[in-house]
């Protein structure tokens, strides 16, 4: 039975820059496949809080073909346009680690999209759900002696659970759960800003302040 810790990490925000959205909209629009409103509404859209944001929506209304848009995207977009610079250093400092990519999104559609970007993150497990992750993996939690694991990760056993989220509801959840350690990244002018500290969750503003035994 493997001793190895589970690294369970979130997309977006945590790996996928915010950065993205913008330059993904202005290649659009320098390719001329979006109308200029529409390219005005989504650059007010992106810079909204409140908002979800779905790229595909609008692309497919234009009649554009986004397996092109994601092409372009893929072709012209810099590695730093697409994950935080800190990612392949933290990837690599946990390689003993089993690592899967857990990402909640009201389209599923447009997260499958957003990783097809990152081949950084190819081998990795990725489960794409609608709901809370905090709420996910407990629901989903197994344990057996002194093991835990998730019902998706059939037969496999460790010894911990390490969530990394930038939002504090996602951790929340799971505060005082036995076997379960939780960060939350809050990088700089991201979106999702805690108001309080937590007892229980790490707090750090890149993935270098992590440090995992």
């Amino acid at each position: 039975m493997t001793s190895r810790p589970l690294l369970i990490l979130d997309f977006d925000r945590t790996l996928f820059s915010e950065v993205f959205y913008e330059r993904f909209v202005r290649l659009m629009d320098e390719h001329n496949l979006l109308p200029e409103s529409v390219v005005e509404d989504l650059l007010v859209t992106i810079k909204d809080p409140e908002q979800t944001i779905d790229l595909l929506t609008p692309l497919k209304k234009a009649g554009v073909d986004t397996d092109k848009a994601l092409s372009i995207a893929g072709n012209e977009l810099t590695h730093e346009s697409v994950l935080y610079a800190d990612v392949p250093e933290f990837l690599e400092r946990h390689t003993k680690y089993r690592i899967i990519i857990l990402t909640t999104g009201v389209d599923l559609s447009w997260q499958e999209a957003k990783l097809s970007l990152c081949p950084e993150l190819k081998d990795f497990k990725k489960i794409l759900i609608y709901e809370n992750k905090g709420r996910y993996i407990l629901d989903n939690l197994k344990r057996q002696s002194d093991k835990v694991s998730l019902s998706d990760l059939e037969g496999e056993w460790f010894d911990r659970i390490v969530l990394v989220d930038d939002r504090v509801d996602a951790l929340i959840p799971l505060i005082g759960t036995p076997s379960v350690e939780l960060w939350q990244v809050e990088r700089p002018g991201a979106k999702y800003q805690r108001t309080q500290d937590h007892e229980g969750i790490h707090h750090v503003t890149s993935l270098k302040e992590i440090h995992i035994a």
